[in-house]
């Protein structure tokens, strides 16, 4: 019996020192372009880690999105028009604008973490009500990834907006909409419809099947029964908005 342990103990050892571990940099690319590998290295590993590197790519990408598309000269003008109609005075709309994009980025960072713990927790209700297998950590890293390849994404779409000279998404369907993007309907499509939107459901699905070890077709429904949750909700709040403002005009 004795012997028996000592074989299984050295095989362990073995397979751990010959373990091919991938550097951050290449788990980061394959996020990207390999979502299933990436998944597999982090949610399978044990101990789970990757946590804070989740947290500081999210951040990192969101903040390089929100330096993007204050610097692009269409937005910057719109937000010196805002300032101006709310009184602002000429000498100090520069003071004004710099405060907005200091302040504008922690908001992101705080509300893409906090977007990655909401989706986190839905998934975790989700995964009780299937009695699927897995953890609310584990759920966490994979939102966190989500948010990492959005936030990513979403940077190459205001840089490409910022080469052409425009502020309307070149990867999603805002382009198209044009004016009539002003529905509130067409809005969230507008919101939802986009590559960066489509590629983070995907690394959540791909994340919960491998945390799970479930289908393909039931990870998809888990998620996208989620994601019609959050877009019903968000058309209903923008509904809700444009109520109150009509009421009180």
């Amino acid at each position: 019996m004795d012997g028996g342990f000592a074989v299984v103990d050295r095989e362990r050892l073995i397979a751990e020192e010959t373990k091919v571990i991938t550097p951050w940099y290449k788990n980061l690319i394959n996020l990207f372009i390999a979502p299933t590998k990436a998944m597999e290295e982090t949610i399978e590993a044990d101990p789970v880690k990757g946590t804070g590197l989740g947290i500081f790519w999210a951040s990192f990408f969101s903040v390089i999105f929100t330096v993007l598309t204050f610097i692009n000269p269409l937005q910057k003008q719109a937000l010196f028009d805002t300032l101006r109609q709310v009184g602002t005075a000429e000498d100090k709309l520069e003071q004004s604008y710099q405060l907005q994009l200091i302040s504008g980025s922690i908001m992101v960072v705080i509300t893409v973490i906090l977007g990655a713990f909401i989706s986190a927790l839905g998934l975790q209700i989700m995964r009780a009500i299937c009695k699927d297998k897995g953890s609310f950590k584990k759920l966490f890293i994979i939102a966190l990834f989500s948010c990492i390849v959005s936030s990513g994404l979403n940077c190459i779409d205001t840089a490409l907006q910022l080469a052409i000279g425009t502020k309307i998404s070149v990867l999603g369907i805002g382009a198209v909409l044009g004016a009539s993007a002003a529905n509130p309907m067409l809005q969230t499509l507008a919101a939802t419809l986009s590559i960066p939107t489509i590629w983070s459901l995907v690394i959540l699905i791909v994340g919960y099947k491998v945390m799970t070890r479930k289908s393909a077709v039931k990870a998809t429904i888990v998620v996208l029964i989620l994601e019609a949750i959050s877009v019903g909700f968000t058309y209903s709040m923008m509904m809700l908005s444009q109520t109150a403002m009509s009421m009180v005009q």
